[in-house]
């Protein structure tokens, strides 16, 4: 696995289409400090002809620092933006 990749499973816990995905996250580090299930809830709010999304992550075990997530879903949006535009 590459350097600074996090491996672990993740779970729907609720799904509304266009509206909002709420995922349960489990991180497969070892030790105390990444026991637990970090809940990601993305909102989806149409305005104009954008979409404005936001995440909001809870239960982030103590191992976790916030910072990371932020940057690792900072990523992820920008693969998804290079993905979906329209060439």
């Amino acid at each position: 696995m590459a350097p600074g990749k996090r491996t672990g499973t993740v779970r729907f816990i609720t799904l509304q289409p266009y509206k909002k995905v709420v995922l349960g996250i489990r991180s497969d580090y070892d030790g105390p400090a990444f026991v637990g299930e970090t809940i990601m809830e993305a909102r989806f709010e149409r305005q104009g002809t954008a979409t404005l999304v936001t995440i909001v992550f809870t239960n982030i075990p103590l191992g976790i620092k916030p910072e990371d997530s932020e940057k690792a879903t900072e990523l992820s949006l920008d693969g998804l933006e290079r993905y979906l535009q329209v060439p």
